[in-house]
């Protein structure tokens, strides 16, 4: 290998180098919040049930905090958050405040909002999910709990 082409690969190797690193390791302070925000609510919707989801809710609460429910897809994901973790009535109280008010951000909002409802709203989320879901797989919901037991007949 020559000089000159020793010299223009060490080059591209930084550069390349330097890429990754901006990628890796931003440095602006926007990018960094929505990979925070982004690594947060991955990780609430693919729960593993072995690991602590806290920070990841703590995250998204904080951000929805400093932002007073205005940012309407932090507002979504905090309820998507609650619902992960069982809060049920505050995560209802939220996606019905978001749905009477024609703003759910997403088909992941009327997902959670399918799966603490029953019936007819049930369905009806369900088919709005369809709707705005790009893969229509993701709107699947778990079976509804019906109790096995039957009263025993006199």
């Amino acid at each position: 290998m020559t000089t000159s082409a020793w010299s223009d690969a060490r080059r591209s190797s930084s550069r390349t180098a330097n890429t990754v690193a901006r990628y890796l390791h931003p440095g602006d302070k926007r990018l960094r919040t929505r990979i925070a925000d982004l690594k947060a609510i991955i990780e609430i919707r693919v729960h593993d049930p072995r690991k602590d989801l806290s920070k990841s809710i703590a995250h998204i609460e904080a951000r929805d905090d400093a932002a007073d429910h205005k940012d309407i897809k932090l507002y979504a994901w905090r309820a998507e958050a609650y619902v992960a973790i069982d809060k049920r009535d505050e995560a209802k109280a939220i996606l019905d405040d978001l749905h009477a008010r024609d703003l759910m951000p997403d088909a992941y909002g009327y997902l959670a909002l399918a799966k603490l409802t029953t019936g007819a709203t049930r369905l009806e989320m369900w088919k709005a999910c369809r709707t705005r879901a790009a893969d229509k797989d993701m709107c699947e919901l778990p079976k509804e709990v019906v109790s096995a037991r039957k009263a025993p007949v006199k």
